[in-house]
């Protein structure tokens, strides 16, 4: 779930927030974690009252310059094949031949322009903006979340070393 910030409600969730009478949820007999607790929970109803949400797929394995009208293009695509290779007819051969050739240059087109909006970012890194940097450096080098920690290495007498500070001067 992503906050959609565009049409969000500020003048009415400032309402809200700065009319309810927050020292009725936080009692002194409840403990710290319970207050907070209460807080949170009212804090986040009024947000989610002003705020609109939308729910996003993440695709870990796509390339980074693929994008949904790619996606949606491409599964047009996928339904004329199949539909082509059903009926065995030339129009229908032809639909798909089209399309294909769409997606092929809809594909060249995205990575292209993928490619120099990341020029531009680095040339606002170069003015100083290492933000961009870094996002574009998050962007290219996928992680899948888990780091590689070397358990044991051989050392240059062949010996097995399995403690972090020997492995680290093994290096």
């Amino acid at each position: 779930m992503i906050w959609n910030y565009r049409n969000a409600d500020f003048d009415k969730c400032n309402e809200l927030i700065a009319t309810f009478d927050w020292e009725s949820i936080i009692n002194a007999e409840n403990s710290m974690d319970q207050n907070c607790k209460n807080f949170t929970n009212k804090f986040l109803e009024y947000i989610n009252d002003c705020i609109p949400q939308k729910e996003v797929t993440i695709r870990p394995n796509d390339k980074i310059w693929f994008n949904s009208d790619l996606r949606r293009e491409k599964r047009k695509r996928e339904r004329l094949h199949k539909q082509a290779r059903g009926s065995n007819s030339i129009p229908d051969l032809n639909k798909y031949k089209k399309r294909r050739n769409h997606v092929n240059n809809l594909k060249r087109y995205t990575k292209d322009q993928f490619y120099l909006n990341a020029n531009s970012l680095l040339d606002g890194f170069a003015c100083g903006i290492s933000k961009s940097y870094w996002f574009l450096m998050k962007k290219l080098v996928k992680t899948s979340g888990n780091s590689t920690h070397i358990t044991q290495l051989k050392n240059e007498n062949d010996e097995l070393v399995t403690e972090n500070y020997d492995i680290k001067h093994a290096f």
